[in-house]
């Protein structure tokens, strides 16, 4: 509800307001939905495929290890997950001035690394060596059993800063292919090898895989 006001305010308040011709009116243009759907739609399945070890993950500690494991490794997660902020508003600023200025990619997909890396380096570090103080808030459970696992989503960090830039920079090059087949690969090897790794050596070994999957995938 929230959104679809949003929208609403911005049709027939905001957008008025800043142009005064503009009036709302329904249109549709087969030309434009056949170069836009197709890329919208590579971006979207993108997006799940990138989102896949988020969602499948706490499920299949739940089935494997059972609900107090699953407990651990989801605090661990979402906390881990705040790091990803740093390559992900990085990638978002690399699209748009990607997208207003292709001429200038290269340049600018490399400074964007680099303020990732620099950004992420210490936060990565931060989360590597307090992780277990930070998880004793949620009580000494989480801290014994977390600590490992997240010391292997924090390194992950460091790789992912390159997968979603390199991501972006198919993205403003409309290389739809490309980007269905890095998202899948790195989907595909986050599940399959964090459920061989989880069955195996528990949560550190999910954690392990998804560090893994991160390596290859560009």
């Amino acid at each position: 509800m929230g959104f679809l006001a949003g929208v609403l305010l911005g049709w027939f308040l905001f957008l008025p307001a800043a142009y005064r011709v503009y009036r709302p009116f329904p249109a549709f243009r087969r030309d434009l939905l056949g170069r836009l759907l197709p890329y919208s739609f590579a971006n979207y399945l993108a997006n799940l495929l990138s989102g896949a070890p988020g969602f499948v993950y706490p499920l299949m500690v739940l089935n494997v290890l059972g609900a107090e494991k699953n407990a651990y490794f989801y605090i661990t997660w979402m906390m881990v997950t705040v790091l990803s902020v740093i390559p992900g508003g990085m990638a978002q600023s690399l699209l748009a001035e990607g997208s207003h200025d292709q001429g200038r990619l290269a340049a600018n997909g490399r400074r964007a690394l680099a303020f990732a890396l620099l950004l992420s380096l210490p936060a990565v570090a931060a989360m590597f060596l307090l992780g277990g103080w930070f998880l004793h808030f949620f009580g000494p459970g989480y801290a014994e059993h977390g600590t490992g696992v997240m010391r292997c989503l924090a390194l992950a960090v460091l790789p992912q800063c390159v997968n979603v830039l390199f991501i972006t920079v198919n993205q403003v090059q409309k290389r739809v292919c490309f980007i269905i087949a890095q998202t899948g690969a790195l989907s595909v090897l986050s599940l399959g090898l964090g459920y061989l790794l989880l069955v195996k050596y528990g949560l550190n070994g999910l954690g392990m895989a998804y560090a893994l999957a991160q390596l290859p995938s560009y």
